[in-house]
């Protein structure tokens, strides 16, 4: 399964009562489609911004009618069903559609299984065009549904739909923006693309679209923020560096397991921003202190002191290749803290008492 997020934009020409559809989509979006070229309405510009993992959309359309009559276009936003064609329920955690500047009303429309061609509804709206007009259409939404399978996220960008309206895309750009607290090992198509920052961008002048983008990642670590910073996989291996380690082992990276994180004593240190003290001598023990509270945990033992209380764990710390392994949640808690899971924003939440 595909993240599902939004939809690709349609017409329908109302002088010719031309039912209009797009491509197919599984990810973030795509380009205006007609069933056939459209005789006078052209894509000026087409930029559209993408927040992953969280699936929020910026997408802006300019069209321009290129005939000395006026026209009326009915455009829509259809909404992925993946097995859900035709639901009364959206999907969306919201969507705003503006034009020039305005918001207007979207009515979402069911689409019955037949019709639907892969999608639960249509967002639609009425636009208006005057002779050589310009027309801005703005949409901003977020959510439909997401999927991981096996650690692999992906979504596919519909480029080839736009090739319908009258002429080429005048210009067409997509930015892909990552998110900056997780470790991204990307594979990106098609090629042509440039890095900017935590950014991957598409930009193109005059396209004939003929190959839709495709992104897809596999998060090192799903994202974990402290008192509202981030915690970097970076920052957690300066320790590593420092002491001359060239290459982390799989044994020693951060993973998540079930609602806690497993990942070894150091980083631990650094994300909460507190004093550690390491015993070397077998069995290694670590005590961090924080604020006048401190948790103790020992190798190959489930005991963990917290300020003079004694708690079992489910889990035993382990030393992996000269680093103890453990859990943050203890960590948190005996300091005192807070942590838990974000659907919402696909992170740990860690918060610290301030005393």
């Amino acid at each position: 399964m595909r993240a599902n997020w939004v939809g690709l934009a349609l017409v329908i020409w109302l002088a010719s009562e031309a039912r209009a559809d797009d491509g197919a989509i599984s990810g973030v979006g795509g380009a205006p489609k007609l069933m056939k070229e459209h005789p006078s309405v052209r894509m000026v510009r087409e930029t559209v911004e993408i927040w992953v993992p969280e699936g929020r959309v910026v997408a802006r359309f300019t069209f321009r009618n290129l005939s000395r009559r006026p026209a009326d276009v009915l455009m829509g936003f259809p909404e992925s069903s993946w097995g859900d064609a035709g639901s009364p329920h959206s999907t969306f955690v919201y969507f705003h559609s503006y034009v020039d500047g305005r918001l207007v009303r979207a009515r979402r429309v069911a689409e019955p299984h037949e019709r639907g061609g892969g999608y639960s509804a249509f967002w639609l709206k009425r636009v208006h065009f005057s002779p050589g007009g310009f027309v801005e259409v703005l949409n901003r939404y977020a959510g439909g549904l997401g999927f991981v399978v096996g650690g692999l996220c992906d979504f596919e960008y519909t480029l080839r739909t736009g090739a319908s309206w009258h002429g080429s895309i005048g210009r067409a750009r997509v930015i892909c923006h990552l998110d900056p607290y997780v470790a991204w090992g990307y594979e990106a198509r098609p090629g042509g693309y440039h890095r900017r920052g935590n950014a991957i961008v598409w930009d193109w002048s005059d396209l004939d679209p003929q190959e839709n983008i495709s992104l897809g990642w596999y998060p090192d670590f799903l994202g974990l923020t402290v008192d509202q910073r981030p915690a970097r996989q970076a920052d957690c291996w300066k320790w590593a560096a420092a002491s001359g380690v060239r290459e982390v082992s799989e044994s020693q990276r951060v993973r998540r397991v079930g609602d806690d994180i497993r990942l070894p004593a150091r980083c631990a240190e650094t994300w909460l921003r507190c004093a550690l003290e390491v015993t070397h001598q077998e069995p290694w023990q670590v005590r961090y202190t924080r604020k006048r509270r401190s948790v103790t945990l020992t190798e190959g033992s489930r005991i963990v002191r917290a300020n003079g209380l004694r708690r079992r764990l489910a889990w035993t710390p382990r030393e992996r290749h000269g680093a103890l392994i453990v859990r943050l949640r203890p960590i948190v808690e005996g300091l005192g803290g807070t942590m838990y899971w974000s659907w919402q924003q696909q992170r740990f939440i860690v918060w610290l008492p301030a005393k």
